[in-house]
């Protein structure tokens, strides 16, 4: 009896956890696609930092990295209410 007790409480942990962890897997990915789309953005400014200085095109560059860097703490804060959900 309580052998089977115990299984029971472990497939109920490991459904339950399952599928309240089954939305980390995709903010994951999106978390590397995010992260890297921005240090690209970082990196070609630096590339192109004279282009951009003599035709004036700070302004539309930092809005683009502020946008960016907006996306991936977004998906931060989604990350951590998700795994905040699992671990309770």
């Amino acid at each position: 009896q309580l052998f089977g007790a115990i299984i029971v409480y472990a497939v109920f942990g490991t459904v339950t956890t399952t599928a309240l962890g089954k939305k980390l897997v995709g903010l994951n990915y999106s978390k590397l696609q995010k992260e890297a789309d921005f240090r690209y953005s970082l990196v070609r400014i630096r590339d192109n930092a004279e282009s951009i200085a003599f035709y004036a095109g700070e302004d539309i560059e930092n809005k683009e990295v502020v946008n960016r860097l907006e996306k991936v703490i977004d998906n931060r804060k989604e990350i951590n209410v998700a795994q905040r959900n699992v671990e309770f």
